[in-house]
């Protein structure tokens, strides 16, 4: 039996990208990679309400930049709600990314032991970043420095964390709170708990930033 695969794609409510991408999935016909796009709503009342027809989970997040890392937050809850048990990992990307079903199904399979992988990025002493700046709706996240800590993360164009390890995320989620960028909240949480990124360029097998 082959390896099956969840997607998780972080998306919002008014991407003009989702639908574009969304088709290439379906193109694939892949019954090995299980795909849901992740869009946010804090005015909902569950944590995530599913809509199947589309593949899209909305979560009880709000829906913008300076809410990424809330958001990946919730992707990881959802699929240890749902597909933990039926998967053998999760490749967290986003829907502006040019995907290739197939190269990525290969990328996963001969890969899908590794604990997390993706392009690594290595901060070896803490730093403050403006990268965010003109991307975010609060005045205040448009204007302020935020602090990249020391850290080894994958970058967020795509990565692959195993199942085993999702799990055991649970005991530091509350870093995404903390930290802006989602994938350096995710490599913060994996370094504490001694787990390091491999250096997997996901460029060329099919995620393409």
């Amino acid at each position: 039996m082959s390896d099956k695969f969840f997607i998780g794609i972080i998306s919002h409510r008014k991407s003009t990208k989702r639908d574009a991408q969304r088709e290439i999935w379906n193109r694939s016909k892949n019954p090995n990679l299980i795909y849901y796009y992740f869009v946010g709503d804090s005015t909902i009342e569950e944590p995530y309400i599913v809509d199947e027809e589309t593949k899209t989970v909305t979560l009880k997040v709000q829906d913008n930049y300076e809410s990424l890392s809330k958001k990946t937050q919730g992707i990881l809850k959802f699929y240890l709600d749902w597909f933990s048990g039926s998967t053998k990992g999760i490749l967290k990307t986003d829907d502006d990314i040019d995907v290739d079903p197939e190269l990525i199904y290969k990328m996963l399979s001969e890969n899908s032991d590794k604990n997390y992988y993706g392009v690594k990025v290595d901060v070896t002493s803490y730093y403050e970043s403006t990268y965010h700046w003109g991307k975010c709706e609060s005045s205040y996240w448009n204007t302020t420095r935020a602090i990249v800590p020391q850290a080894k993360y994958c970058a967020g164009g795509g990565y692959y964390i195993r199942r085993e390890i999702v799990s055991r995320m649970l005991e530091k989620i509350d870093i995404y709170d903390s930290i802006i960028f989602e994938d350096v909240a995710t490599g913060l949480i994996l370094n504490r708990l001694d787990v390091y990124p491999e250096d997997i360029n996901v460029k060329n097998n099919g995620l393409v930033w």
